[in-house]
């Protein structure tokens, strides 16, 4: 089992992180209060909810998420974070992706379908939370979301890889901080180069290549929420593994 807390080395080292993007975090608020990440400034969240959780340029009625807006409202006001600005990034989007019976409906039916941005301000530490909805950086990028994307110096994986054209949007390399609650790519070259996703894209790229992209690497335990530090995302997916076998022996009881 690798160490149950964060060491004092990581600790200082995630000091320096100022801004962390988070892309497909549905209402996962919580490692925005983390005592590592004490000393950043501003978190960027990006979703396709409440639009569609698999966003496409086929928009299906049942996709749509009617509750997602006001539970993030919600959970981020339990959290301590103020909504202080609503910003419409493309009011006329959904006119692409509806049905002409659809877009007499929109208002009532689907009123956050556009990306928009939310933003919201901690009324106790003055940390902000950018939250991007029914956002999808291939079909919504816009010059202030991308100037987000690019200046923030940490990148937060749970659950959801984000599209390998994220990597347009690196001018220096990032931090990467990744939950133990995701399978990894194994240590396994495969046939032909993965272009799906950016973490499987980096993970079988070589040490040179990958340092273009981020200029260390970090588990999270998705359990304690410690932090430890990893050589690569191989070492990210082996400690993933230990930890969630570890917890499930733990949890596991004979009946017999």
């Amino acid at each position: 089992m690798w160490p149950n807390k964060t060491s004092t080395k990581v600790t200082n080292e995630l000091s320096n992180l100022k801004k962390i993007l988070y892309m497909g975090p549905w209402h996962h608020i919580e490692p925005t209060m983390f005592r590592e990440f004490k000393h950043v400034e501003e978190f960027v969240y990006i979703d396709t909810q409440p639009r569609s959780e698999w966003d496409t340029m086929s928009f299906k009625h049942n996709d749509y998420k009617p509750e997602f807006v006001n539970s993030l409202i919600e959970k981020c006001k339990n959290y301590g974070y103020d909504l202080i600005n609503k910003i419409p990034l493309d009011e006329n989007y959904y006119k692409n992706i509806l049905s002409l019976h659809q877009t007499v409906l929109q208002q009532m039916e689907y009123p956050d379908i556009n990306p928009c941005l939310y933003e919201f301000k901690n009324r106790y530490t003055d940390k902000k939370i950018k939250y991007y909805i029914s956002t999808n950086i291939e079909y919504n990028m816009t010059d202030k979301l991308q100037k987000d994307i690019e200046t923030c110096d940490g990148l937060l994986i749970s659950g959801y890889f984000p599209p390998v054209s994220l990597k347009n949007y690196f001018p220096k390399p990032k931090a990467l901080i990744c939950f133990t609650d995701t399978v990894y790519p194994e240590y396994m070259i495969p046939a032909e180069k993965p272009d799906k996703d950016l973490i499987s894209n980096v993970t079988y790229m070589s040490d040179v290549d990958a340092a273009k992209y981020f200029n260390s690497y970090y588990i999270c335990s998705y359990f304690t929420n410690h932090i430890d530090k990893c050589v690569n995302l191989i070492e990210i997916g082996e400690k993933s593994i230990w930890e969630n076998d570890y917890c499930d022996h733990l949890v596991t009881v004979d009946i017999s």
